[in-house]
């Protein structure tokens, strides 16, 4: 695994998404498929393997709360799994491998009742686990630099 304070590697193939870098530019480069959706931009950057192994479906997005010339940089990325049985299965596969890899997470929250959120600080570098309910459950992965 590259160093997370460098970017976020796609293990498979090399490529490495650095922190800080055009959005745009990163999205071309690798392939991403751009949408505009809602006052957002998505980049949707298919199936890949990151974290030493976990082979996930990412998305990056920017809102657009500042004028057009403003560059767009990549600051996150995101894994996202809506369903019940789908939800809690994925929410303990990857609890299992952050923890694995990274240790006990450095802090960890009830929000809600039945939510979770795990955080992992790795250098400058956040990694959250969230579980959480909104009509069924749902869990959301974020990687992200400060």
């Amino acid at each position: 695994m590259k160093n997370l304070s460098e970017g976020i590697l796609f293990e498979e193939n090399g490529a490495l998404l650095k922190w800080g870098k055009s959005l745009d530019t990163l999205g071309k480069t690798n392939h991403a498929k751009k949408e505009d959706k809602n006052g957002r931009t998505y980049y949707y950057w298919g199936t890949h393997s990151i974290l030493n192994g976990l082979n996930l479906d990412l998305v990056s997005d920017y809102l657009h709360d500042k004028p057009w010339y403003f560059p767009r940089k990549f600051h996150s990325i995101q894994h996202i799994v809506i369903g019940d049985i789908e939800a809690k299965k994925s929410f303990s596969e990857l609890a299992k491998h952050l923890t694995e890899h990274f240790g006990e997470p450095q802090k960890e929250e009830n929000v809600e009742q039945d939510d979770i959120l795990l955080l992992w600080q790795i250098d400058s570098v956040t990694i959250q686990l969230y579980f959480f309910e909104m009509h069924c459950y749902r869990v959301h992965l974020t990687i992200k630099k400060k």
